[in-house]
């Protein structure tokens, strides 16, 4: 008997193909719902949460489980407390919104609504949700590095313009100082000569910032350039009652770098963490480690458990040496945290603002990155990951210190 006689005869067999055809087809769809990497929330006609993929769960922060039978109007809200399944929306079905998350944290997203039913009968709506939020924050990064090499290019006229006659201001200072008798005449070609000092330091640095040395790399090992810097800034923290502990695994490998700008970045970051601390409780900890993960954007200066270490690509994981100098002092706000590495904001009185961006442009020339993690009244933590290999570098000749890569 053939296949289709069959078929007529025993109605039961067309059923339990098409059954099967069904079971394939539904298995396909959440196959590419599950590897999608977008968000997709569908919603049912009570406007009750019916299906998450696994980049809805990610990006909302909340478990599917949680997630299922919820009401949308409860999950889905933009910055201005609106639904996103609101009547407005609905009518436009494509925009960018910023989305108000469980934690209280917004995102940057990309929003298109549609209806279950291809025939647009009453059947829910499926929420595709694209995260722009690392799109948004290179654009930013952009417009902000376009604008420091405005600044910078502005900044390093002036401070050769400014070189000039502060020198010779100095100089006559020195002089009367010198000439002049008179406990008040030198006190007061002392504060001269300090201002002067002072505005030559920041002068130095600016030059500095503007135009960073480029470093000449040398395997060398990363504990000897912290114990040189700690060696500096020794007397300063037992003077503070500060308690130092270290922890340099044996295991570390040398690594590419400049060593003595790197000695100027662990020194201008243990300095900033011994003058925060001024509390009972003063420890400072230097903890050095090796680690595997790929390339990586950080969606904020933070901890590695804060972030999303998400990669720019799928990529084997790289290895990487870090460093961890974490203090007990007061801590930074969060504003003041995001203002961190520009250029000019400090928050000391005779700082310059120059110090984080220093640092942080001197460890981006070693391939490498910063981030900073910090709360009022616990402390402040920072992160130093260089590649352990010579891999970023590789337009630089070794040691020369020619060309930026």
């Amino acid at each position: 008997m053939s296949d289709s006689k069959a078929r007529i005869q025993d109605p039961g067999l067309e059923q339990t193909a098409l059954i099967r055809e069904l079971v394939d087809l539904s298995r396909f769809t959440d196959g590419i719902l599950r590897t999608l990497g977008s968000g997709v929330v569908a919603v049912d006609t009570e406007g009750l949460i019916s299906y998450v993929n696994p980049a809805a769960e990610s990006l909302l922060g909340i478990p599917a489980k949680k997630l299922h039978r919820s009401p949308v109007n409860d999950v889905l809200i933009t910055r201005n407390g609106e639904s996103l399944f609101s009547e407005s929306f609905l009518e436009q079905g494509v925009g960018e919104v910023d989305l108000k998350l469980a934690d209280g944290s917004m995102v940057s997203v990309e929003v298109r609504l549609s209806p279950q039913d291809s025939q647009g009968s009453d059947g829910g709506v499926v929420a595709i949700l694209t995260d722009r939020t690392e799109l948004k924050r290179a654009e930013q990064e952009s417009r902000r590095k376009e604008r420091l090499a405005s600044l910078g290019e502005l900044s390093a006229g002036v401070a050769h313009e400014i070189r000039n006659p502060l020198a010779g201001i100095g100089a006559s200072a020195q002089l009367l100082s010198e000439r002049l008798q008179g406990e008040d005449h030198r006190r007061l070609t002392a504060m001269i000569l300090d201002e002067v000092g002072r505005l030559d330091r920041i002068v130095e640095n600016l030059l500095e910032f503007t135009h960073p040395a480029d470093p000449t790399l040398r395997l060398h090992r990363l504990e000897d350039c912290v114990k040189k810097a700690m060696a500096l800034v020794e007397e300063e923290a037992s003077r503070m009652d500060v308690e130092v502990k270290t922890n340099f695994p044996a295991d570390i490998p040398q690594v590419w770098i400049d060593p003595d700008q790197f000695e100027q970045v662990v020194l201008n970051l243990v300095r900033n963490a011994l003058q925060a601390m001024d509390g009972k409780r003063r420890e400072l900890r230097l903890t050095l480690r090796r680690t595997a993960r790929p390339p990586y954007v950080r969606k904020k200066p933070g901890r590695r458990k804060e972030d999303k270490g998400l990669s720019v690509r799928p990529a084997a994981p790289l290895d990487w040496i870090e460093l961890e100098i974490a203090d007990t002092g007061h801590g930074m706000e969060p504003e003041t945290l995001k203002r961190i590495f520009d250029p000019f904001y400090t928050t000391r009185k005779k700082g310059t603002g120059l110090g984080l961006s220093i640092t942080q442009a001197i460890i981006q020339e070693h391939g490498g990155m910063i981030s900073i993690d910090s709360e009022v009244g616990v402390g402040t933590t920072v992160l130093v990951d260089l590649p352990e290999n010579k891999r970023r570098r590789n337009r630089r000749a070794a040691g020369d210190g020619g060309g930026r890569s």
